[in-house]
């Protein structure tokens, strides 16, 4: 089933957005969908239950420094539960800092990719979503650092701004 990216992104009606942590230590429900066949059945019922889109994220960004997994254990828990829920009609986001995992995501039918980082970490991201114009790519501002991803300690205050949000960023 084709889905129409252009309606969803000129949608004038608010999309439910539901979340799956694929990872062992995210801060909302620590590794309950890791397995495959949870994370399929979890994505299934968010859409019976009414979710328009589907964030799946196997890296954990919990504030204070969650620590980063590995490339291809991040990959493999993104593309199982892809390849799981594309067959079920599902608009997929992906929620990753890598390039590498976006554009396998991408090539298995995922249609949004969700960079946390706002394209820091992974400076190849952004090239990976402009190499796929049919796929829309949600840009956040992100203040913290997962563990070992700068090699320096995650600033553990990401939600103070000295001069004001707006400023800041």
């Amino acid at each position: 089933m084709a889905i129409d990216m252009k309606a969803i992104h000129d949608s004038q009606s608010t999309l439910v957005m539901g979340v799956l942590n694929i990872t062992e230590d995210s801060f909302s429900d620590g590794g309950l969908w890791l397995a495959p066949e949870a994370a399929k059945a979890h994505g299934e019922a968010m859409m019976k239950a009414g979710a328009d889109i589907i964030d799946i994220g196997a890296e954990s960004t919990r504030p204070g420094g969650a620590k980063r997994v590995s490339e291809a254990d991040e990959k493999a828990r993104v593309l199982g539960a892809v390849d799981a829920l594309i067959p079920e009609g599902a608009v997929l986001s992906i929620d990753t800092t890598r390039a590498s995992v976006a554009l396998a995501a991408l090539e298995h039918g995922a249609q949004i990719i969700n960079d946390v980082s706002g394209g820091q970490l992974d400076r190849e991201l952004p090239h990976v979503v402009a190499d796929h114009s049919d796929c829309l790519y949600i840009v956040q501002h992100w203040r913290g650092w997962l563990a070992g991803a700068a090699g320096n300690v995650p600033d553990a205050d990401t939600s103070r701004y000295e001069h004001g949000v707006v400023n800041d960023v």
